[in-house]
């Protein structure tokens, strides 16, 4: 009897040690979340005081040194105007990379913080109905025990499909929005010297070239980096098999 008892405890105590290390780890990953979701607001807030900054000085060298005589802008100032337009799409591309990777780990963070949340109830599960859960159903059966005093309260999801659903669409991911808003930004400002070659006689064609190709470099360069993120992303979200498992 004695015996019986001290191996009922050891294997309670083992059960706790488990959820206490999953629960320290759901704690650092919590924490690694709250620090992404700060560096991409942070990041967003710089990329649009650079847009128009940069856009700003831009406009401003069009209005001042575009004399109506002149065909085009004048020398030196077309170089720095050059300058500035490379200078918008090399910083807003950076910044979009970095927002995609941000997003990649809060992604992935969250496909984790999920099955360490699914470990955590198998646990539960078994320390109520006294065996370890074979797959994802047996933790919906409305039939145990576990299901009365726990399973029915269990709001946050356990498996990854709504996950793999906002990765689906850019309008269900409002990091993709994000993204999207700023790509749309920068190109706005990358490709407006082209509207002044279509509307003004005085302004050089060379200038509306130079706008459109930096423009075209930046969108390639964008859906280049989106191309190779979103791979590497559906390879670490895995298939959508594995939601019926059990860690």
């Amino acid at each position: 009897m004695d015996n019986t008892k001290a191996l009922h405890d050891r294997g309670a105590g083992d059960i706790q040690i488990r959820i206490d290390d999953l629960n320290l780890e759901m704690d650092l990953l919590l924490r690694y979340l709250k620090d992404c979701n700060q560096r991409k607001l942070q990041l967003f807030k710089l990329a649009l005081t650079v847009v128009a900054v940069l856009s700003g000085a831009c406009f401003s060298i069009y209005a001042v040194y575009n004399e109506p005589a002149a065909a085009g802008i004048q020398s030196p100032f077309d170089l720095i105007f050059g300058l500035l337009l490379i200078l918008i799409g090399a910083i807003t591309l950076t910044i979009i990379t970095e927002l995609m990777s941000i997003h990649a780990s809060r992604v992935i963070t969250l496909r984790q913080s999920n099955c360490i949340r699914q470990a955590l109830d198998c646990l539960r599960f078994q320390r109520i109905e006294g065996y370890y859960p074979a797959c994802l159903e047996q933790l919906r059966d409305q039939n145990t025990t576990y299901w009365q005093c726990f399973g029915q309260h269990r709001k946050l999801p356990l498996e990854n499909s709504g996950l793999r659903a906002s990765e689906a669409s850019w309008l269900l991911s409002p990091d993709y929005m994000m993204i999207g808003t700023l790509t749309f930004l920068s190109v706005i400002v990358l490709m407006t010297p082209l509207l002044f070659v279509g509307l003004s006689d005085t302004v050089g064609y060379r200038d509306g070239v130079f706008s459109g190709v930096v423009g075209m470099l930046f969108l390639a360069g964008i859906f280049v980096r989106w191309w190779i993120a979103r791979q590497q992303l559906q390879k670490q979200l895995g298939p959508s098999q594995e939601d019926g498992k059990t860690p």
